[in-house]
């Protein structure tokens, strides 16, 4: 269990964007806000195996942190860029023993991530935030430096033609072959589809998924 509880330098204007939605909009508002995250869970329950330790990346105020806690027994980092979601994040949970939070910008170089050995990478709707080709790459290299061979990563992000903003943000869309190029020839696809979101508000909005693995 990595113990850490690190806050890292990163963007004031990204980290004061997100600590004011977090801040001023109910969950039940935000538009990526799932009460039940029962597909989420299926996907970890499915590409990792007891005791692993699974990455939570842009974890926000998921409900899939306490559903985890509750019905596995995995180790789980929560990664998140407002401190405002970490707090609230923790709130959430009784039992803190299995977590390890971190409070960063993953489209920043982070160093910590050198030694956090994640088996299982989970991304929902954090990715499709990166638009330089500096934010994407460095992202992509978090990922491999907390990676090692066999390491699982879950991608959902926008599809193409779905959304070109959220939460006041642009957005990057995806397809399955942007996503491959994305991760580049070390991983594996294992799996790939597109998911239809019914967002609070009752419209529907396209998620592309990828599942890999990183073979060498």
């Amino acid at each position: 269990m990595i113990a850490f509880e690190v806050v890292f330098l990163m963007s004031m204007d990204q980290r004061t964007h997100w600590n004011n939605i977090y801040d001023q909009v109910p969950d039940a508002f935000l538009g990526w806000y799932e009460e039940n995250p029962q597909y989420g869970l299926e996907l970890i329950l499915k590409y990792s195996r007891p005791g692993e330790k699974i990455m939570l990346a842009g974890g926000g105020t998921t409900r899939l942190l306490p559903l985890l806690l509750n019905k596995t027994d995995r180790e789980l980092v929560f990664a998140d860029i407002s401190s405002k979601a970490i707090d609230l994040s923790r709130s959430m949970v009784d039992d803190e023993e299995r977590i390890s939070w971190l409070c960063c910008d993953l489209s920043k170089e982070v160093s910590a991530l050198d030694h956090a050995q994640i088996d299982l990478w989970f991304d929902r709707a954090l990715l499709h935030f990166f638009h330089t080709e500096e934010e994407i790459t460095t992202y992509r290299n978090n990922i491999l430096r907390a990676s090692s061979k066999g390491s699982r990563v879950i991608l959902g992000v926008f599809q193409q033609g779905t959304a070109e903003v959220c939460s006041g943000l642009p957005t990057k869309n995806y397809d399955l072959d942007l996503m491959d190029e994305f991760l580049g020839p070390q991983f594996r696809r294992l799996d790939g589809f597109n998911l239809s979101y019914t967002m609070p508000g009752g419209d529907e909005r396209m998620y592309i998924w990828g599942i890999y693995e990183l073979a060498y």
